[in-house]
């Protein structure tokens, strides 16, 4: 049993993951193992309802651990707060993918007169990378962000 009273399987996974909304991907970097673990249950091809593998399972229970953080996170909306006056704007984005995984993250930098920077979160976006499977027609990765 986990930490949340249910037998970690394939469906409640499915349900934790499912259950969270997130629709500006805040949490997306923290979501992401759920969902790793849920391609791995699915790779295995595991039953709905079977518990997981030792190794899956001691990945979970430490995500689930780490979920009671989230209600500590505060995040503003904000982009420019009252009274700063931004002279110069720019949007920053940054990328990484892997064979896992792929995350792509904006933030807006504004300076103001005095040369003072304030950078503000806009969106992001996180997933697990499609499994490798070599169809007899494909000639070569075709991973793109």
């Amino acid at each position: 049993m986990c930490e949340f009273g249910v037998t970690p399987t394939r469906r409640t996974i499915l349900s934790f993951v499912a259950f969270i909304f997130d629709p500006d991907v805040f949490i997306g970097p923290v979501v992401l193992p759920a969902k790793l673990i849920l391609q791995d249950t699915c790779r295995q091809n595991l039953a709905w309802d079977t518990e997981l593998p030792t190794g899956c399972f001691m990945i979970w229970d430490c995500w689930l651990g780490g979920m009671k953080l989230l209600s500590e996170l505060l995040l503003s909306r904000c982009l420019v707060p009252e009274p700063y006056k931004p002279l110069a704007t720019q949007m920053h984005c940054f990328a990484n993918a892997s064979k896992f995984a792929y995350g792509v993250v904006a933030y807006v930098r504004f300076e103001d007169v005095s040369h003072q920077v304030r950078c503000s979160f806009l969106l992001a976006k996180s997933n697990v990378a499609k499994p490798k499977t070599k169809a007899p027609s494909d000639n070569g990765p075709k991973s793109t962000l």
